[in-house]
């Protein structure tokens, strides 16, 4: 008999095959396998002359167990039936995983944004202002120097390296593509 699981279904074209959901109706409509047809197994040995034998017939259940017995009786009548190993039940845990993945990616970049805007805010007037200043003053960075920041672990690098991105968010530094390196830019506003 063959087999194939979620992840190999999913890569074939709904149109060049059925893909039959073997659950009772209601089970169906709260959710099924994209393209597939319901034909419940109360209904299948009437029903399962609807099926073309001249594509692949996937039969799927709620776990791939009940499907493998109708995979070998539409294979003993010259279908080319395979059952879905794991049933619609792999395709709910794949769904699942898919989303959570989805959902910590995008909470993973919302609270590094929070962070960002938290840090900002806090060290806007105690070191942002001092720290633009001085560049001023005492004209910490000129044209043309090479700036490298060396991330440490610790707050004080971690806090230098975020004052150099805001520099380089707010255009008073920019990055030559073909030095790779960090060059002050001239900027009315601040006179840097």
């Amino acid at each position: 008999m063959n087999s194939i699981t979620i992840e190999e279904l999913e890569k074939i074209d709904p149109s060049t095959c059925s893909i039959v959901d073997l659950r009772p109706e209601d089970q169906y409509k709260r959710g099924t396998f994209p393209g597939a047809v319901n034909i419940p197994v109360e209904q299948f040995d009437e029903r399962k002359r609807e099926l073309p034998k001249e594509k692949n017939v996937y039969l799927l259940c709620h776990t791939g167990e009940r499907s493998q017995v109708y995979t070998e009786e539409l294979e003993a009548e010259g279908y080319d039936a395979v059952n879905v190993s794991g049933g619609y039940r792999a395709y709910l845990k794949l769904s699942l995983s898919r989303f959570m993945e989805k959902e910590s990616e995008e909470k993973r970049r919302e609270k590094t944004a929070e962070i960002e805007r938290s840090i900002i805010k806090k060290f806007r007037k105690s070191i942002w202002r001092p720290f633009t200043k001085a560049l001023n003053a005492y004209q910490l960075i000129q044209e043309g120097d090479r700036i490298a920041v060396c991330i440490s672990g610790g707050k004080d690098s971690m806090l230098l390296a975020k004052l150099i991105q805001e520099l380089k968010r707010h255009g008073l530094l920019s990055v030559c593509p073909d030095e790779k390196r960090i060059s002050l830019c001239k900027s009315e506003r601040t006179g840097m």
